[in-house]
């Protein structure tokens, strides 16, 4: 990982640079700031911690969640030495070490207490639909049996071959499962047992340990920018001009697909 240049965090969050961020929505948008069970609702606008995870990955900030709380602890304690005791800082959430805002997936922004931003407004042209989203889940189980589109080519036989028969009944009827009574098959030995209850674990790694899973999903349509007002201090915002030539990952709200263009205007 290359050095990251975290220097803004060690000044007083003196938010004296008023402007304005617009997102261009350059796609359908879902911008899903929980994770319910069977349906993915849609914010109207850019949820705060979401902008914040957006800048942050055009600025080419990719951490990990550990590794994000303990740079944030290593910037708060050079920041506590420098400022604790000066009075107008003296218990500020900057110095606290802890994050003020998150999101509820857990994200929290090392942004936050240099960069304020307000909610934008929703759009006149905003139209919403629900799509079914192919949500990708992790199991050991049997789900990613039944689920997952990619396995090791000498598998073919096999699962064509249960796929074919799942609803039929018989002697002959192979399963593959991870009850007690399914037996353990080396993979090399597969094609030729008699065993008809067949361990989900005997595809090691032939089978990837994932699964496909179609949700219902929102998305959000408008060709009007939203238009976020935001207060920052000197270095972040001279920082926030580069992203519009210099940005180091391309920018998306919500997800992957959901690309966006920014612009970042000092017209208040």
């Amino acid at each position: 990982m290359e050095k990251l240049d975290l220097r803004f965090f060690l000044e007083p969050p003196e938010l004296t640079q008023k402007g304005a961020i617009e997102i261009f929505a350059l796609a359908p948008l879902s911008m899903v700031s929980a994770q319910p069970g069977t349906y993915f609702r849609s914010e109207l606008v850019p949820p705060p911690q979401m902008v914040y995870g957006m800048l942050e990955n055009a600025l080419g900030w990719h951490l990990p969640h550990q590794t994000r709380k303990e740079v944030m602890q290593g910037l708060t304690k050079l920041a506590k030495k420098q400022f604790g005791k000066v009075q107008i800082w003296k218990g500020h959430p900057w110095l606290s070490g802890k994050e003020s805002k998150s999101a509820k997936s857990g994200y929290f922004s090392l942004l936050q207490y240099h960069l304020s931003l307000e909610k934008a407004l929703v759009p006149e042209d905003l139209m919403t639909y629900d799509d079914l989203w192919s949500m990708h889940l992790r199991d050991r189980g049997m789900n990613f049996v039944g689920g997952s589109r990619r396995y090791d080519f000498r598998l073919e036989g096999l699962i064509t071959k249960l796929r074919s028969t799942a609803k039929e009944k018989g002697p002959d009827k192979q399963e593959v499962g991870d009850r007690k009574e399914f037996v353990r098959i080396e993979l090399e030995d597969l094609y030729e047992t008699e065993e008809q209850k067949i361990h989900s674990s005997s595809l090691g790694d032939a089978f990837p340990m994932y699964y496909v899973s179609p949700k219902t999903r929102g998305f959000v349509v408008t060709r009007t920018p939203y238009r976020i007002p935001v207060r920052a201090t000197p270095t972040v915002w001279r920082m926030l001009e580069t992203l519009d030539s210099l940005a180091m990952a391309p920018t998306y709200l919500g997800t992957s697909e959901g690309w966006v263009a920014t612009k970042i205007s000092s017209d208040v």
